[in-house]
């Protein structure tokens, strides 16, 4: 039944839904398909059509997806992801073969479910027509997160979690309907231009509203609108509808653009495409020919265009780059300009395109636009023409943009060749037919397109009579003549040739074939031309080629024969790999010498053109050769140059050939071999490393005797590609097989042989190239077992092969099987010891015991352990950023305390991130490491650096005493933490940029390096010991290293004690095509436990997040993010292995789908409860407001919880504080856009929330268009020289100061604005006479920050050093390590902290030198010497001379102050005793302190200290002594829980006589309604009677829920009287037409409330207790007496009032409005915690009967409160 009631309702819903047609089986359909593993889904919800009769696989097979195993009995991955996948469709079936129709298939799901199930099917279903629907439901964001709840459920979810969760989906729809069927409004616009005609709405969803006019009525919400008159003059903004809105705006008019032109070429100069320009239609067309691939924009400014009118031109370019969006600034154009490209816009061919102009211009938020469009029509034209008379070629110079031609023939008929530019859609017609052959005359050629363009050629044929020439020439020699076409002219008779005259023609004298003479002439009746004999004596002589221009630089190239001048052809071999030739060639006899050779290039465009170089450089080794440009590719591909030595004597060309032919010698582009995954060394004939060279053809390799298959690769120099026409053409034949493209191949090794020998022979396509034959000689050999004994035992032995670079692992019991004769490098280290390092250990050929003893390090003893608060990138060792600081969350209480500037810029010499040790700062810029004052900035300490940073993107690292810095080309620095002197340098082989965090853990270092996309770089453990105290530059050996191509950038590891882990780079270039890896580590031995390649591409960039899966273990959830847009969770095992099928991904966003621009994150994830928050990148990575986010995830579901906009990329990593989760239930999330200025935000966020709470709204201007975004909460702009982009992560100390830098190299601090600065302590002197300076000793201040935090800041403050005067008693001291702050909006407003003062007693004088005699003293003021009149009476005070003991009596005497004496040796009595006290903890009671009795067991005498403070009363819930009447106040008496104390509590009379609960009590329909007696009850009873509040249903009142400050200010309001408000409301987050709104304004302009920050009111925020206190305050204070206080220490957590409402708090309890409430303990404020209904319902009826009436009932005068209206009005509206 439950699945019957499941598909009805399902069905039910569907009904509602668009609904898909299905075609009749005969004819197709289709069936919906979703795809998922249990951790991602692949393929969301989508229709597959199918054909008549097609099965469903073959319909997959259609379906545009990858379906790995499709052709199989088994599906194993799907869109590139492995899973173990089922498949179930309708019934239960999943046979792929059966027909697919709509009886037997509806939904097909493919899981790694154990099984499915029908309700399954009818949710897939149900979401697949979720998204096919049109009215954009898809993008409501409730409908968004139900749909992904939902997707999600698809692949693990019960069929009742799959209920619960389409029921949510379905309530958003409908909640979305309910929107779009709103009640709708009017929108007026009104055009002062009075031309506007057409209005479009386009709401946030992406629905369009269309009108004619200038009225539409759409539903409440936010739009875009564009006004316009039908035609090219619009108005462009945005508008709030939350009622009728009317709204002014001024079209353009006139003329805003002039004259528009396009060009072939940038420059004034450049040919303009023919095209008419209609000013009344605003529009432009021009005909383009359809070789043209660049147009030029030409715009003049308008005569009527305003002065700020910006030119945009939009267009889809032939790239699919939108070229319209103003974000770019490219996309701006230049007015009248000749050098305005419009970029992308034409490809060869005949597509027409159109061009949008848009001259812009702002006003106000709206931008006005007057556009224009440009139409580019093609025209065709022909690729080449030719004309032939009786088959010779005559001249005509063609160019496919010229049109008219002419030609001289002999001839009475001519042939016509003319191609078109293109083939398809083309047709070629002369003189109107399809014949060719025409007679002369006027010849047209017409090529025509299928768009009903066409372009004539006309020749201009002109038939002359021709002419005979004579040519007499030497004998022995042959003779050719041509003409200007270089057509060849066939002579009529011996040395007779008819010609046309007035041509020229060339005649060419040839003999021995090498050797030539050329001239010319004009053809003339009768002419004879004598042709000269061509010089057979040879003119070279010598040659030389080389590969570099500098021969001494490269090799010569052999030749098949020696040179000899008489040698005319020679063959030169080139090794393929080498693109470059360069001559040397020495003629005589005043020849020059040219080569001539044809273009081998990687494009196909130059590829194969004509070259001809001037080689001027003669033969010497010693100078440098002719460069032959671009005449050898490297390829296998041969080349002909020819030399061509020629002189010219008076019209005579005499000239000889030398022929080159350039044979490429083939070669390898690599070899290796590898068995079981491998890779073997390469090694010489002598058994030494030998690396490939492509011109050693022989190598030898051993491998274990018991290898049977070998993995053999041969490189090629180059595969065949597209784009590069000499690229491919190798084939490989592998032992007899011949390859192509992949020469791979797996060899059976025999097991009977001891060496085989591998033959691989690489050819060409190009038969003249050499072959080359490269042979491999397997050895087979026996392991060698190899055991390290070391001291101490728990040493980590790390070798490698010094052939391979290949590390070996090592067993459990120390040993290593190495390769007999392979030489190795083995290096041994431990903490506290000093390591060592051995090169070249060579196997040997039987087992051996190698014992390396370790020497004790010598202890540093400078070195001291220091408290580290922040020791490295993140505060603790998880890389989790949570922490528990009260960190400043309103921009009014923040402020920057200081900037300190540490070196320049953002490169090497860029100020570091931050770490907190010692209550210091640590950090480094340029070649300097510095220690700084974190409360004021100043350098204490600086250190020498070896060398710089790379980019400075890291924060040091902290640990045993000591600074760990990063620094190039593969370094780490060790410092001493206190004196900043260096200890030792790491310097790595291979070197690459230190951009990866350093992590320690129990003694030792974690980090790794970079050095490009696709370099290898390592990953390297280090010891942290100083292994020699003495030495300052010591060089440390690595424990061990790990190689990985691409390398680690910005990848921190997590480190434990049992398993290291870490990420890689993916090792391609970008972040689109490779695949990064996880790497779990031994950390002591480096032995890889686990490795894991993300499914999907892009680098990992991130720290790794571990989440323990309890407190202290070692098994937990790793959490990253990618370049390429996917934020991961990975659990791992204890031993540091990876759980099978635990991976989970969920694709991030950035609101583009660009595959090409994922939504990346380097953003370190930050874990808590339940939730990550990271930063992710928009489309443009430093483009502003391009898609970036901040991204909150729910953990649970793996899904989106929702992300909010930011100017720049979040790009660092986030930190949480919690400090304020037990008051509001809100963490708050800090980030820093990589963006200048480098806003620092704030996110505020509790499980279960979708959307932001805390926003500052910003407007992009960049893209013209003015658009608004709600962004994170700004809580400090960087301004003026610190505005940069910031790439750090906020480092927070325990006071709550953030610590950042940013790219301006300023080191900066942020915290709490100061609330007060207290003198705790007065100074010593504190009397003074007038004129003298102020004298701070003794003197102790605090300052008291708006957080709570309390701090010492007497060194830090000053004071006025200008002499006293007696207006000084209240001296000011004040702080100035403040600078500015955000306020009100705008960044950079100067901040001054408060002054405090110093009590002091300035005198006009100070009689301190005194005149005594025994009768009295008078005083002499020593400033000025003033003296007292008379003579004051001596002031006696006894004192002790010597101390009496038990065996001694003492002496005193008398002494007055003024130094008098008397009653000299006065006795004093022995001592009696002296007291041994015994010490009795008192235990605080509710009323007295605790303390510590010291009593003296032998005596009796006692005395007191350690005082505790006193517990305060528990009182209980109170019963009622004294009811209330109608006349009468009642008393309530409560009894302490303790100390049976009681006190009493009127209960205010009622008018009536007291609730009893019974038929009379307004409040007994409520279930929930408080019992009579209770405190609670009479409150309720009261505010129900009055009409204050009502249920929140029919039967619950709620008491314990929250009041909201919406509903809190409309009750005082009422109040009031509901008085008009005098001004308009300022809070963003108050729409007009709220039920509050008119509330909310008056109680803001009547300073009864103030906001939360931020230009926010937070209506729906729920009310506090010392918020309503506050309120109530602020309300009667304007017009009641609210003197009283109360003290507030009496209740344990007074400290926690804010200092906003202290005062009011103590008002309110002393008028009895706001008591203590008992938490279990006693009585407490509970200042933060919500303030509940009956809460408020009781306070407001004790502010109404004891504030608003007198004692007997009556309501004051008017001139004691505000009018009442006569009655309480109901508050129905707030619940």
């Amino acid at each position: 039944m439950k699945s019957i009631r499941f598909l009805a309702l399902l069905l039910c819903a569907a009904l509602l839904l668009p609904l898909v047609p299905v075609h009749a089986a005969q004819s197709g359909g289709s069936f919906y398909l979703t795809a998922s593993t249990a951790g991602q889904t692949l393929i969301e919800p989508v229709a597959v059509p199918y054909t008549a009769g097609q099965t469903i696989r073959d319909a997959l097979r259609g379906s545009g997806y990858a379906f790995g195993g499709i052709d199989t009995a088994f599906i194993t991955d799907i869109e590139g992801v492995a899973g173990n996948f089922t498949v179930y469709y309708d019934g239960g079936a999943y046979s792929l073969d059966a027909i697919a129709s709509p009886e037997t298939v509806t939904a097909v799901v493919f899981s790694e479910r154990e099984r499915g199930f029908p309700a399954l099917l009818d949710a897939v279903t149900e979401l697949a027509r979720f998204r096919e629907r049109t009215d954009h439901v898809q993008n409501y964001p409730a409908a968004q997160q139900a749909y992904a709840a939902a997707l999600s459920a698809l692949r693990t979810a019960d069929e009742a979690g799959l209920t619960t969760l389409l029921a949510a989906l379905r309530s958003a729809v409908a909640e979305y309907e309910a929107i779009l069927n709103g009640t709708k409004y009017p929108v007026t616009f009104t055009d002062t231009a009075g031309t506007a005609a057409q209005l479009t709405l386009t709401d946030s969803y992406g629905n369009v509203t269309q009108v004619q006019g200038l009225r539409a009525e759409v539903v409440a919400g936010e739009y875009t609108f564009s006004l316009s008159d039908g035609g090219a003059n619009r108005v462009d903004g945005t508008l709030t509808v939350a009622g009728a809105v009317e709204k002014q705006v001024t079209l353009p008019t006139g003329d805003w653009f002039g004259t528009i032109r396009l060009h072939n070429a940038s420059g004034a100069s450049a040919g303009a495409y023919p095209g008419t320009q209609d000013e009344k239609t605003h529009t432009a067309q021009f005909r383009v020919e359809d070789f043209r691939t660049l147009a030029y924009l030409y715009a003049e400014r308008g005569v009527d265009a305003p002065a700020d009118a910006a030119l945009y031109s939009c267009y889809i370019g032939q790239n699919g780059k939108d070229y319209g969006d103003g974000s770019q600034p490219s996309n701006r154009k230049s007015w009248s300009s000749y050098q305005t490209a419009l970029v992308s816009l034409l490809t060869a061919g005949m597509t027409d395109c159109e061009v949008r102009l848009e001259a812009r211009s702002a006003s106000g938020a709206d931008m006005r636009i007057q556009s224009y469009t440009l139409r580019l029509h093609r025209v065709p034209t022909l690729a080449s023409l030719a004309v032939y008379g009786e088959g010779t070629r005559l001249p005509l110079d063609f160019d496919p943009a010229g049109t008219d031609y002419a030609v001289t023939t002999v001839s009475d008929r001519l042939a016509i060749e003319a191609a078109p530019f293109d083939t398809e859609g083309y047709s070629v017609t002369v003189n109107g037919g399809t014949s060719a052959e025409v007679p002369t005359g006027t010849i047209t050629v017409q090529v025509a397109h299928t768009n009903g363009e066409r372009t004539a050629y006309t020749i201009a044929a002109t038939k002359v009579d021709s002419v005979e020439v004579r040519i007499t020439v030497p004998a022995g020699t042959d003779t050719a003549v041509f003409n200007a076409a270089d057509s060849e002219i066939a002579p009529v008779g011996s040395g007779t040739y008819r010609l046309i005259p007035g041509e020229r023609y060339t005649w060419i004298t040839t003999k021995q074939e090498f050797y030539h003479a050329a001239g010319s002439f004009e053809a003339a009746a009768g002419l004879t031309v004598q042709a000269s004999e061509p010089d057979t004596t040879d003119r070279l002589s010598a040659l030389a080629s080389y590969s570099a221009r500098n021969p001494k630089n490269g090799v010569s190239y052999e030749s098949d024969v020696p040179f000899s001048a008489a040698q005319h052809r020679y063959t030169l071999t080139v090794p393929d790999a080498n693109s470059t030739f360069y001559l040397q060639a020495t003629p005589t006899g005043g020849y020059a010498v040219k080569a001539r050779y044809l273009r081998q290039t990687t494009n196909t465009d130059t590829n194969g053109t004509q070259a001809e170089i001037n080689v001027t450089a003669t033969v010497d080794p010693a100078k440098t050769a002719t460069a032959c440009g671009q005449s050898l590719a490297a390829s296998g591909y041969s080349n002909t140059v020819t030399l061509r030595l020629s002189r010219t004597a008076g019209s005579v060309e005499y000239y000889q050939d030398y022929t080159l032919l350039l044979r490429r010698r083939l070669t390898l582009g690599g070899l290796s071999a590898a068995v079981d995954g491998v890779t073997l060394n390469l090694l010489n004939a002598k058994g030494e490393a030998q690396s490939f060279d492509r011109d050693v053809t022989e190598y030898w390799t051993r491998v274990d005797v018991s290898a049977r298959t070998l993995d053999f690769t041969a490189a090629f120099r180059s595969l065949p590609t597209e784009t590069n026409p000499n690229s491919g053409g190798y084939l490989a034949d592998i032992n007899g097989t011949t390859y192509a493209e992949a020469p791979s191949a797996a060899l059976t090794l025999d097991p009977e042989k001891t060496a085989e020998d591998v033959t691989v022979t690489v050819h060409h396509a190009d038969t003249a190239a050499l072959p080359a034959t490269y042979t491999l000689h397997v050895q087979k050999t026996e392991p060698t077992i190899v055991t390290f004994v070391t001291e101490p035992k728990e040493a980590t032995v790390f070798l490698t092969n010094e052939q391979s670079g290949r590390r070996a692992e090592r067993a459990t019991d120390g040993s290593f099987a190495l390769t007999p004769g392979d030489r190795y490098t083995y290096t041994v280290t431990a903490k506290g010891y000093v390591g060592t390092t051995i090169q070249h250990y060579t196997a040997p050929e039987q087992a051996e015991t190698v014992r390396v003893t370790l020497q004790k390090a010598a202890e540093n003893t400078g070195l001291q352990q220091l408290p580290a608060q922040w020791p490295s990138f993140r505060a603790d060792a998880y890389n989790n950023g949570v922490i528990d600081a009260r960190t400043p969350v309103s921009s009014e209480n923040t402020v920057l305390y200081w900037a300190t500037q540490l070196g320049s810029g953002y490169s090497s010499d860029a100020c570091g991130c931050p770490i907190i040790v010692d209550d210091c700062l640590y950090t480094y810029g340029g070649e300097t490491i510095y220690k700084l004052d974190k409360r004021t900035g100043e350098v204490l300490a600086q250190g020498k650096m070896d060398h710089k940073s790379s980019f400075a993107i890291n924060s040091p690292t902290y640990a045993e005493g000591m600074i760990f810095v990063g620094l190039a080309n593969g370094c780490v620095q060790a410092f001493d933490a206190v004196t900043l002197e260096s200890l030792w340098l790491y310097e790595d082989p291979l070197g690459g940029q230190p951009n990866c965090p350093i992590t320690y853990e129990d003694g030792y270092l974690y980090t790794g390096f970079w050095n490009r996309e696709d370099g290898n770089a390592n990953f390297v453990c280090l010891t942290v010991t100083d292994e020699d105290p003495a030495k300052t530059d010591e060089s440390k050996l690595a424990s061990w290293t790990y190689t990985s191509r691409g390398g680690f950038y910005w990848a921190g590891a997590y480190a434990c004690k049992d398993f290291v882990l870490v990420g890689t780079d993916d090792g391609e270039a970008g972040y689109t095509t490779g695949h990064a890896r996880v790497l779990s580590f031994d950390p002591r031995s480096g032995r890889l436990l686990g490795e894991l390649t993300l499914p999907q591409t892009g680098d990992l960039r991130s720290s790794v997040t571990f989440v323990p899966d309890s407190e202290g273990g070692l098994a937990g959830t790793a959490y990253f993010t990618t370049k390429g847009g996917y934020f991961y969770g990975l659990h791992v095992e204890a031993d540091g292995t990876f759980t099978e099928g635990s991976l989970r991904a969920l694709k991030l966003a950035n609101y583009a789908n660009d595959p090409k621009n994922p939504a990346m994150s380097t953003c370190t994830p930050t874990i808590y409860n339940g939730r990550a928050y990271i930063g992710v990148s928009g489309t443009a990575q430093f483009g502003a407001y391009s898609g970036h986010n901040i991204t909150v995830i729910d953990l649970a579901s793996m899904s989106v919880a929702y992300s909010v906009r930011t100017q720049g990329y979040p790009q660092t990593s986030g930190i949480l504080t919690t400090a304020y989760e037990a008051e509001n239930g809100y963490v708050y999330v800090y980030f820093f856009d990589n963006y200048t200025p480098g806003k620092l935000r704030i996110l505020a966020d509790k499980p279960g929330q979708t959307a932001p709470v805390l926003i500052t709204q910003e407007t992009d201007e960049s893209s013209g268009k003015h658009v608004t975004y709600d962004t994170p909460y700004v809580l400090f702009t960087p301004s003026g020289a610190q505005a940069q982009y910031a790439i750090c992560s906020p480092v927070i100390d325990a006071d709550g100061t953030i610590y950042f830098k940013n790219d301006s190299a300023y080191l900066m601090a942020v915290g709490s604005t100061m609330d007060r600065l207290e003198v705790t302590a007065q100074p010593e002197k504190t009397v003074y006479h007038a004129g003298q300076t102020f004298e701070a000793a003794g003197m102790q201040v605090t300052a008291v920050w708006h957080n709570g935090v309390r701090t010492d800041v007497t060194k830090l403050v000053q004071w006025s050093t200008d002499p006293l005067t007696l207006d000084d008693n209240d001296f000011q001291i004040t702080y100035s390590h403040v600078l500015y702050q955000d306020r009100d909006g705008a960044p950079g407003t100067a901040y001054a902290a408060p002054v405090g003062l110093a009590a002091l007693d300035v005198r006009k004088h100070i009689y301190d030198r005194v005149e005594t005699t025994p009768e009295g003293h008078r005083g002499t003021c020593s400033y000025c010497g003033q003296t007292d009149e008379a003579f004051q009476p001596h002031e006696f005070v006894w004192v002790i001379d010597r101390e009496p003991t038990e065996e001694e009596t003492g002496l005193k005497h008398e002494e007055c102050f003024c130094g008098y004496r008397r009653s000299e040796n006065t006795e004093i009595p022995k001592k009696e005793h002296e007291h041994t006290y015994v010490a009795t903890v008192v235990a605080p009671t509710c009323t007295e302190q605790g303390y510590t009795l010291h009593t003296c067991p032998s005596c009796g005498d006692t005395y007191r200290d350690a005082w505790t403070d006193a517990l305060g009363h528990s009182w209980d819930a109170g019963r009622v002594t004294i009811p209330a009447t109608e006349d009468t106040d009642g008393e309530r008496t409560f009894t302490c829980t303790r100390c049976g104390a009681e006190r009493t509590e009127v209960i205010p009379k009622t008018g009536e006589t007291p609730c009893d609960g019974g038929a009379n009590c307004p409040g007994r329909r409520f279930t929930d309604m408080p019992a009579a007696g209770n405190w609670a009850h009479a409150g309720i009873d009261f505010a129900l009677k009055q009409g204050l509040f009502n249920g929140m249903s029919a039967t619950t009142f709620e008491p314990d829920g929250s009041m909201t400050r919406a509903m809190l200010v409309t009750v005082l309001w009422r109040l009031d009287g509901s008085r008009a408000p005098a001004g308009r409301n300022t809070f963003t987050d108050v729409p007009g037409g709220q039920w509050y709104t008119d509330a909310v304004t008056w109680a803001a302009e009547n300073g009864v409330v103030n906001g939360i920050g931020g230009g926010r009111f937070d209506p729906d925020g729920r009310v506090t207790r010392e918020q309503i206190a506050t309120i109530l305050f602020r309300y009667a204070a304007k017009r009641y007496d609210t003197s009283a206080r109360a003290d507030l220490s009496v209740f344990p957590d007074a400290g926690r009032v804010s200092a906003y409402a202290r005062e009011a708090l103590a008002w309110a309890n002393a008028a009895g409005l706001v008591n203590g409430t008992d938490n279990g303990f006693g009585l407490i404020l509970d200042p933060q915690g919500d303030a509940t209904r009956a809460q408020v319902a009781a306070i407001l009826m004790r502010y109404v009967k004891s504030i608003v009436r007198r004692d007997d009932g009556s309501e004051k005068a008017p001139q004691e409160k505000s009018l009442l209206r006569g009655r309480f009005i109901s508050c129905k509206a707030v619940g």
